[in-house]
């Protein structure tokens, strides 16, 4: 039976406080009047000084508190372990898999541009010093690119041990929308994933311990 994972990341917390500073320091200066423009100027600049001074300890202090302890452990080995990353190109996703593509998973990181996971591939090669990583192409703004994917690693695997949905988008200044007309957020960090997912849940189901781990943030609760 398998089971499913959320991770909280904790890093909309700090904008969260950050935006909370910033409105108790407009609140400290809107009330602040003089007969010259160039003293209320020097004012408010003194005032943004001491705020950036005292917020910054206050954010790095906030963020080491939420971030949690550090695995000190010694990790299991991956062995034999089937693992697909959606967005392992970058960021969490890339140090995920170079993480236990070194323990001796065979890492499959899901892209949607194959220029650049092939050279994610050789970096994540060279970082984990394991062979046993490689890429297929997943639009997760596309369900026919999502479906195409799930087929080829159907194809390729007897079974998946985890799916790290990991791939995501924030704050897309534009309303944008995906190949079928969903909202564009909506549908790459949601229902691509939902549908990605459940197209593998039968590989997933002859792992015997497949485990789907979902990457979310603070800022959805």
């Amino acid at each position: 039976m398998g089971k499913i994972c959320i991770i909280i990341s904790p890093g909309a917390t700090g904008l969260l406080v950050l935006s909370l500073l910033l409105l108790l320091l407009n609140h400290a200066t809107a009330g602040t009047t003089s007969s010259t423009p160039r003293s209320s100027f020097g004012l408010r600049s003194k005032k943004l000084a001491v705020s950036a001074a005292v917020s910054a300890p206050l954010l790095f202090l906030g963020k080491k508190l939420l971030d949690g302890p550090v695995f000190r452990g010694s990790p299991h080995s991956m062995a034999g372990k089937d693992v697909l990353i959606t967005g392992g190109n970058t960021g969490l996703g890339k140090e995920s898999a170079i993480a236990l593509a070194a323990l001796g998973a065979n890492v499959i990181i899901l892209v949607r541009d194959e220029a650049r996971g092939k050279a994610a591939v050789e970096d994540i090669k060279t970082a984990s010093g394991s062979a046993l990583v490689s890429l297929e192409v997943c639009d997760l703004a596309d369900l026919r690119s999502v479906e195409g994917c799930a087929a080829a690693l159907t194809g390729r695997l007897r079974k998946v041990d985890v799916i790290l949905n990991n791939a995501g988008v924030m704050a897309i200044p534009t309303r944008e929308t995906t190949a079928q007309g969903l909202e564009r957020q909506m549908g790459i960090n949601h229902l691509g994933h939902f549908a990605l997912t459940r197209l593998l849940l039968p590989l997933v189901e002859k792992s015997g311990t497949g485990r789907v781990v979902t990457v979310s943030a603070t800022a959805h609760l």
